[in-house]
């Protein structure tokens, strides 16, 4: 029985009204009478009715202010306004204050048992909708699994006081007082073509390998499986013992690429963490077993990997010179040799311990490079397209490899309507051939031309249009640049120098490095050598 409050001024428009109709058969019990709004206020709060109906122009306060007031109460207690107000003003306003129902004078039985009945169905929906609410939050903390799963992620991620598990680690299933902790993350390689291929969508086929994940791990004292909020499935061990949890840890992620391959015909890569021998240190178990699926693609076929196995290169590697040569051989249109430099860049990446998101840098970087040669091109009717391919793989240096490959023959393509093409791959042709042999006492323009299969005079005219040099100027900036590096970062007697740049003469070394840079070698060190600071 919903409770009913009635507000009106005229004491025989209050009498028709409660008269007219039999409440208690359309599910209300009548539990205010009110004479005048400012009345009915005091009322409301006092019953807290389920529905009021009211009419508009009352004295102290009309019935627009009545519904207002209920509206701001943030109850959401339907109003139906009576008035014999034909006025659209009114009704504008009433829906305002979210009025329920809006009917005039002289109203029918007919009309106001219809009006009570569609308000009724809207009290029987909302409170159908508010039992529902109370189910599910009743049942969110009698179901064990969500709870924990909640608990779990926030514990990895470093949002729980690991203190509060002492009471609650039982029902997880977890000793947390056992001394060494380890966290394993698990999730499909090809996330979007696996769901693809077998029907589901993504979310759904994480839920699926979730399942075999808990399934197996639930057969293993003291490893417990739960499911991230972004979907991804999660292990967390507690033993006494760092050797014990590492092996089993180890079996049971074997055992779940084996059940992935057959239950669902996928590859899942696993990445599991260091152990940790604290529980607050949980956190960083996590963070480094994301740290191992990022490094994954490191080992060719690799599908599991724990972050102790693989060690971090103990020097940088530049990948400029690799990037260089891919440069080159796109500038140079040898296409030929474009696949060996593209392996060897990669290769050095795998070297360099990358993470997958400094691979897509590399790439974004790289591209940028390779559209740069097109800035000029007239020929090329279309850019090719540099972006990031839209994938789930999570080998991304295998697709940086493919994509860059595509990119730089697409490249090539473009290069190759340039109308003075011929002269600037010889240019270029000359620039790495003189930056390869510059130490060689011998080096002429002879040399170079007859490596480039030209004659001398044709060459000569071509390169200075290319480089803006003469052979003899060039030649010296590429030397002396050198030689300022080795003066720099190196204690290599001067002679050494000269001689590692081409002159065997040290004295005519040192008058051209003067009249060159502007600074004799010595001075040239004592100003910018590694033993003065910079």
């Amino acid at each position: 029985m919903y409770k009913l409050m009635i507000v009106e001024d005229e004491a025989l428009a209050r009498d028709a009204i409660l008269k007219m109709i039999d409440f208690a058969r359309h599910g209300f019990e009548v539990v205010a009478v009110c004479a005048d709004g400012q009345e009915a206020a005091a009322a409301y709060f006092d019953q807290n009715p389920d529905l009021v109906i009211t009419d508009i122009c009352m004295p102290r306060m009309s019935g627009l202010q009545l519904a207002g007031l209920i509206h701001e109460s943030g109850r959401g207690t339907p109003v139906i306004i009576i008035t014999g107000y034909d006025d659209f003003n009114y009704a504008r306003q009433a829906i305002k204050t979210q009025v329920a129902s809006y009917i005039l004078k002289p109203v029918t039985p007919g009309e106001f048992r219809d009006v009570l009945t569609d308000a009724q169905k809207k009290l029987d929906e909302r409170q159908t909708q508010a039992l529902a609410v109370q189910k599910a939050e009743r049942q969110l903390h009698r179901i064990s699994p969500l709870v924990r799963d909640q608990i779990l992620s926030r514990l990895v991620q470093g949002s729980f006081d690991p203190a509060e598990l002492g009471e609650i680690g039982q029902e997880i299933g977890l000793d947390f007082s056992a001394g060494f902790y380890q966290v394993a993350l698990v999730l499909p390689q090809h996330l979007q073509a696996d769901a693809r291929r077998l029907g589901v969508n993504s979310q759904l086929l994480q839920y699926m390998v979730f399942n075999i994940t808990q399934e197996l791990a639930s057969d293993v004292q003291q490893i417990t499986a739960f499911q991230l909020p972004d979907g991804r499935a999660c292990l967390i061990g507690a033993m006494p013992e760092s050797t014990h949890l590492d092996q089993t840890l180890r079996s049971l992620s074997q055992r779940i690429g084996i059940t992935m391959r057959q239950a669902l015909q996928a590859e899942i890569s696993i990445g599991a963490g260091h152990l940790v021998h604290e529980l607050p240190q949980v956190q960083v178990s996590f963070q480094s077993a994301q740290q191992a699926l990022d490094q994954i693609y490191r080992i060719p076929g690799q599908t599991i990997l724990f972050a102790g196995d693989l060690e971090t290169p103990a020097n940088p590697v530049d990948l400029s010179f690799f990037e260089e040569q891919v440069i080159l051989k796109v500038r140079l249109q040898e296409p030929n040799q474009l696949k060996p430099a593209i392996a060897d860049l990669t290769r050095a990446i795998r070297s360099a311990a990358l993470s997958q998101a400094e691979i897509r840098f590399e790439w974004n970087r790289l591209a940028n490079r390779l559209l740069g040669l097109l800035s000029i091109q007239e020929t090329c009717s279309q850019i090719p397209d540099a972006s990031w391919p839209p994938t789930d793989d999570q080998d991304a240096l295998a697709v940086f490899d493919r994509r860059l490959q595509t990119l730089c023959l697409q490249c090539i393509a473009c290069l190759g309507g340039q109308r003075n093409r011929e002269n600037q791959r010889l240019g270029l042709l000359a620039q790495t051939y003189i930056k390869e042999h510059y130490a060689d006492s011998q080096l002429s323009l002879m040399a170079v031309s007859n490596h480039a299969n030209v004659s001398l005079s044709y060459f000569s005219q071509i390169f200075k249009e290319e480089t803006g040099k003469t052979f003899v100027e060039y030649l010296t900036e590429v030397r002396m640049d050198k030689a300022k590096e080795l003066l720099r970062s190196t204690d290599r007697m001067l002679y050494d120098i000269a001689e590692r740049v081409g002159y065997e003469n040290p004295a005519y070394f040192t008058v051209a490095f003067k009249k060159q840079v502007g600074l004799s070698p010595r001075d040239y060190r004592k100003q910018f050598g590694t033993e003065n600071g910079n």
